[in-house]
């Protein structure tokens, strides 16, 4: 490619105009770039924050529309490959956004914007930098600026964080400790199914653990700081009652270079998109807007000054949002990973959404793959700082517990036999299917294998990957092939192994355990049980073997059934599982989840030190079991409630002693 600073047109300028970074070692040196087109023509004026002050000037920008970057040998106008990607076109993404394609064009972007300057001028020596990229240009707020490359590394990888602005203007913000989030989680009829559900299932796991006010309550109460609104009715009324630090929307988005639309549910649930522009009277009108927004959701900055990016951060200091299409496997997975980010590794969302880029595995994608670029940060911050909630230490209580209400057995033995083949190197695969009624918590079982695997085996890399059962079975070796292939985000079976390798690559050396979870199967439709020879069958002699070198697979099947036992009957009796001898694969049967009796909740209690109100008796505990008849998901409802209960009252115990001592008498001198 034709390097642009050597045009006699774009001079590059000198190495030591970049000397005016401090560039102390550890710290991060922030550089605002203001882009302006005068007439066709684009200029770059690049400043840290003091434009009065020393600054560099860049005359002549190939950036325009029209402006070509050649990739691959064929010279491709800008305005192209920006419709490119927000069409989402398969054979573009194909052919001009593998990683070839990504690198020449953010080598173009950086060659533009920093000439023949190395990175390692710019960046304080172990430290950041921070790209702010200022502009009124809708062109060039499209440009794909987290794709900044050079010398054959993007830097979005390498402690650099890009972010679009429109004005650098900024002052101080703070994200205050147990920060209230309001969640948008719409699912209007005739729309694909977002699977909000099980994602907010996941965020509550990873939150609550840290602070109890993370719940989502199913009555709302005041305690809960997880609330959620399913139609643009009640997020509108919720808006000004619960008073939200943060916006977080979950569903589906539409648009087109000109405009972008949330999809909200109406009363009837019914179809309604929403502009941006619809968002804002309801923010101007709150006493205090929240501080930080992700919209989630496709084509959210689209649409340019009418994208979400630019309408909310009007009023809001950071709003992340998707530039084109966001699937929903990894739109869950970087939610999780932004939100883990900032409210529990108290992370800016600059470095939040760059820790995003630069471990695409922790998301479960590659750089091979355009969705690793697709959130866009759009702030108007310079510190921002947060304080939360400090969780009680490990040894006074299991962050966990939620996970680990009984089912000891049935984890004793997927944990022992896991770890002993992690130890003797074999075999190669563990598979257990396990079943229950409805409201056992097979799901939960799911995440506890997760989360204690993940905790328990330190020299051990899990890798979970989620599994959707394939709908044809007319050929099940191509089913099964398809269906791994999906979850992989493969295009052969071969690129597996390689897929998992680069789940590992940053921690080389160290075992790996593959994970496939499968969703459980709560009908006969969506994966007969006649089909579990089979597919353990296929298993065990075609993904198996492509294991690569130090990995190991866990496979988990579970099925809810109306009659439990009738269904153990079915699976040993005729289709004999118990008996099914395969090569690489040991596979068991584990025993019933079954409900939950009273000897079982005193001893979860009693093990995991469960903070509830002082004065709770024998009588509630036989209350909770009443009102749930055993079930583990109701049982575990009404603990969530009296847990939040026992916080309250905490917090009035306090509230009222601090009230009886008159306050601080040192607080009227500071």
């Amino acid at each position: 490619m034709e390097n642009n600073a050597n045009d006699k047109t774009c001079p590059a300028p000198p190495r030591d105009a970049w000397a005016f970074s401090c560039k102390k070692p550890n710290t991060t040196a922030r550089f605002f770039i203001e882009i302006e087109n005068h007439e066709g023509q684009y200029q770059a004026r690049i400043h840290q924050g003091e434009a009065h002050k020393r600054h560099v000037t860049q005359t002549h920008l190939k950036l325009g529309p029209g402006d070509t970057v050649n990739i691959k040998g064929k010279d491709i106008p800008l305005s192209h490959l920006i419709q490119g990607i927000i069409n989402f076109d398969s054979q573009w993404l194909k052919t001009l956004f593998d990683e070839r394609g990504q690198y020449e064009l953010g080598l173009h972007l950086y060659t533009q914007i920093f000439g023949e300057v190395k990175p390692s001028d710019i960046r304080p020596e172990n430290g950041e930098a921070e790209i702010r990229i200022i502009t009124e240009d809708e062109h060039i707020a499209r440009l794909p600026w987290m794709l900044l490359a050079h010398h054959g590394i993007f830097l979005s990888t390498t402690e650099w964080s890009v972010a679009l602005s429109d004005s650098a203007s900024v002052k101080d913000y703070e994200l205050p400790p147990s920060p209230k989030m309001l969640i948008i989680a719409p699912q209007p009829q005739g729309v694909e199914d977002t699977k909000a559900e099980p994602h907010l299932k996941e965020l509550e796991e990873l939150l609550s653990p840290a602070d109890s006010r993370y719940t989502l309550s199913p009555d709302d109460t005041k305690e809960a700081h997880l609330q959620v609104v399913t139609t643009w009715e009640t997020f509108r009324e919720k808006l000004p009652v619960f008073q939200p630090d943060i916006l977080y929307y979950y569903g589906h988005g539409v648009g087109d270079r000109y405009s972008s639309r949330l999809v909200f549910a109406a009363e009837n649930n019914a179809r309604e998109d929403k502009p941006a522009a619809d968002l804002l009277p309801l923010l101007r009108d709150m006493p205090k807007p929240p501080l930080l927004a992700y919209m989630n959701c496709c084509y959210g900055d689209a649409g340019g000054f009418l994208g979400m990016g630019r309408q909310l951060g009007s009023l809001i200091p950071a709003v992340v949002t998707n530039r084109t299409v966001a699937m929903i496997t990894a739109a869950r997975a970087q939610g999780l990973a932004f939100w883990k980010n900032v409210l529990l590794k108290e992370m800016p969302p600059h470095k939040a959404v760059s820790h995003i880029r630069s471990h695409p595995h922790e998301s479960d994608l590659t750089l091979g793959d355009i969705r690793w670029m697709t959130p866009v940060l759009h702030c108007r911050y310079n510190q921002w700082t947060s304080s939360p909630h400090r969780p009680p230490s490990r040894l006074e209580r299991d962050p966990h517990w939620r996970l680990k209400l009984d089912r000891v057995s049935q984890f004793a033995q997927v944990f022992y036999q896991t770890s002993q083949m992690i130890m003797e190197r074999k075999p190669r695969a563990l598979g257990y299917l396990w079943y229950g009624a409805k409201d056992q918590g097979l799901d939960i079982f799911h995440n506890r294998l997760r989360f204690e695997l993940q905790e328990k085996l330190n020299n051990v890399v899990l890798n979970e990957v989620m599994a959707e059962w394939p709908t044809d079975m007319a050929d099940p070796h191509q089913s099964f092939t398809d269906m791994l292939n999906q979850a992989f985000q493969t295009n052969h079976i071969e690129q597996i192994a390689a897929r998992i390798r680069t789940c590992t690559r940053s921690v080389s050396g160290q075992q790996t355990l593959v994970y496939i979870r499968h969703r459980p199967v709560r009908s006969a439709y969506i994966f007969h049980p006649k089909h579990i020879r089979t597919y353990l069958e296929w298993w065990d002699l075609n993904f198996v073997p492509r294991l690569p070198e130090q990995t190991y697979a866990l496979l988990g099947i579970s099925y809810e059934v109306k009659k439990p036992s009738e269904f153990q009957k079915l699976l040993t009796e005729k289709e004999r599982l118990d008996e099914l001898e395969l090569t690489r694969t040991v596979f068991q049967l584990l025993d019933e989840l079954d409900k939950i009796s009273r000897k079982d909740l005193l001893d979860f209690l009693k093990t995991h030190n469960i903070q509830l109100p002082p004065d709770i008796k024998d009588g509630v505990l036989d209350k909770i079991l009443d009102r749930s008849r055993g079930s583990y998901e109701r049982v575990l409802d009404e603990l969530k409630e009296l847990e939040r209960e026992a916080w309250r009252l905490r917090k009035e115990a306090e509230e009222k002693v601090e009230e009886e001592n008159g306050g601080d008498e040192y607080e009227d001198i500071f």
